[in-house]
């Protein structure tokens, strides 16, 4: 997507600079980026139960552990969805290119993808949106879990 606004640089050690998209606010690759380059960290408040993160942060939290939510605070807050992301997430909450990017290009990751075992939450439906990626393999309605391959 090409930014609609001129991007800022949130953190001035990640190469990522957050812009207006046509999808709203996102990430953007400050730079060719190499596979396994480090671009953004989740940080923020760690909640558990669900029921207890605030409403407002519903659609942001995320599941670090079984019934351990984090309220992300930091610029990945602003990395968004695609059915064929650009990015994972490791066990440090660091938003990782999982794949060669160019400058200027979205970073995402898919948000509905789990890769520990641990049984998932049911999915909560303030979480589904009709996706627009454009992406090939596009899933249309994010509305549930998808697990990776282990």
């Amino acid at each position: 997507m090409e930014p609609v606004a001129p991007p800022i640089r949130p953190v001035p050690h990640w190469p990522a600079l957050l812009t207006t998209t046509p999808g709203g606010l996102g990430l953007i690759a400050d730079g060719d980026l190499p596979p396994g380059q480090p671009v953004a960290r989740y940080e923020g408040p760690v909640v558990g139960p669900f029921d207890r993160v605030p409403e407002v942060e519903v659609r942001y939290a995320i599941l670090i552990a079984p019934d351990t939510w984090l309220v992300p605070l930091s610029s990945a807050r602003y990395v968004n969805h695609a059915c064929d992301p650009n990015c994972t997430v490791d066990d440090l909450l660091t938003v990782v290119t999982a794949r060669p990017v160019p400058a200027g290009a979205e970073l995402t990751i898919a948000y509905n993808h789990a890769t520990f075992d641990e049984p998932l939450p049911p999915w909560d439906p303030r979480w589904s949106f009709d996706c627009a990626c454009g992406s090939p393999g596009c899933q249309g309605r994010v509305d549930d879990w998808r697990r990776d391959p282990t």
